[in-house]
């Protein structure tokens, strides 16, 4: 059975989560991960992010892949990946008095959404083939 966590919005300034995901400062996620790993070695760790300034908006992954080792054995290892964007927020121009500011705040809010939904896809595709092996993170 794979143990499934979703953090969604972990960070209020997701700025440096980038910086997260591509160095040893992932830490966090690969801590949480090798907690997990024990207990269920199919966990997937998803997480949904952005700032308040939605710059960036994104998701990552960490998980198991497998893949055949140099004797022919199943090698399990842990592995990340993140895909990230920037978003504008339209009513950042509006007044909280304007008629349709509602409606344009709740749009941007589920575009944001969506587009975390489509990154966390393809987060969950590229980590198999093009993911970071927790040894190949800088030091």
């Amino acid at each position: 059975m794979t143990t499934l966590f979703s953090a969604s919005n972990i960070c209020t300034h997701a700025s440096n989560l980038s910086q997260y995901c591509t160095t040893s400062k992932s830490v966090s996620f690969i801590h949480l991960y090798n907690l997990c790993f024990p207990l269920d070695n199919e966990v997937v760790i998803e997480v949904k992010y952005e700032d308040e300034t939605f710059n960036p908006v994104g998701a990552l992954v960490v998980k198991t892949t497998t893949y055949e080792g140099e004797e022919g054995e199943e090698v399990k290892e842990g592995n990340i990946w993140f895909e990230q964007t920037e978003m504008e927020d339209p009513s950042v121009d509006m007044d909280w008095e304007d008629e349709n500011y509602d409606a344009v705040q709740m749009d941007f809010m589920e575009s944001v959404a969506e587009t975390q939904d489509v990154l966390l896809s393809q987060c969950l595709e590229l980590v198999e083939t093009d993911g970071l092996s927790f040894d190949d993170l800088d030091e």
